[in-house]
């Protein structure tokens, strides 16, 4: 990427894939040679994923940023594993308080003589990545749905504002019961919430064409989550996965 340093060399690429969410999710560790150096430099990892495991997307987006100096991640961080749990996810980093090749900087028979340990960080469930709206109402519409079943769940973080949520036919009109003006305001920190609507349950028929659209405001929209297929043209079949 561009935002690489001119000596950076990747180091190794631990990676896993994420059943529940269908995608590969691998911990891109770059090192960051000094010229006319193999040895030295240190090492930080970096978020890439993956839909078929053989090609990669960066992200640019660091699991752990560098640490101050002689503390842990000052020097390099490993990322090298993750362990799904039922609501959230255990990252685990192996860091470093010196650089790839240098010994310990502690003294001898210093009272922690460990220049390395290993941190975890949790993550809430489908939170990789996320929009966010701060300052004014944001609005995503999604492409053409086709519900196999009609449930849908949000994830959400709205601690301050509120976020609303409409269905809109194939014309791109808001279902009778189920629009913003019908939907119950979401407020408050959730990974599976199903929306709330004056209509109730929304009946819609897996011939049809649909949008989920939501607007949110200081709040962040991680996933829509449901039974559906997708397209961006009706005129061809509906995707059921990536």
């Amino acid at each position: 990427l561009p935002s690489d340093p001119n000596t950076t060399h990747f180091y190794a690429l631990p990676h896993t894939y994420l059943s529940k969410s269908n995608i590969f999710l691998g911990f891109l560790q770059k090192m960051i040679m000094p010229y006319n150096s193999v040895m030295f430099g240190p090492v930080f990892s970096e978020y890439v994923y993956s839909y078929n495991g053989l090609v990669w997307n960066r992200t640019d987006a660091l699991v752990m940023e560098e640490g101050e100096l002689g503390s842990y991640s000052s020097g390099s961080s490993y990322t090298f594993g993750l362990l799904e749990r039922e609501d959230d996810v255990i990252v685990y980093c192996n860091a470093f308080e010196r650089e790839h090749g240098r010994a310990s900087n502690r003294p001898q028979g210093a009272k922690s003589p460990h220049s390395e340990v290993i941190v975890p960080g949790i993550i809430k469930r489908d939170r990789w990545v996320g929009l966010r709206s701060d300052r004014g109402r944001g609005e995503i519409t999604t492409i053409s749905l086709q519900f196999h079943s009609p449930e849908i769940f949000l994830n959400v973080h709205a601690p301050y504002g509120g976020v609303y949520a409409q269905i809109l036919d194939s014309q791109g009109k808001p279902l009778e019961g189920f629009s913003y003006d019908d939907s119950e305001e979401i407020k408050g920190d959730y990974t599976r919430l199903a929306p709330n609507w004056r209509g109730g349950t929304p009946k819609l028929s897996s011939d049809n064409y649909y949008n989920i659209q939501v607007s949110f405001l200081e709040a962040e929209l991680f996933a829509i989550e449901g039974d559906f297929g997708f397209t961006i043209n009706t005129g061809v079949p509906a995707y059921d996965s990536f």
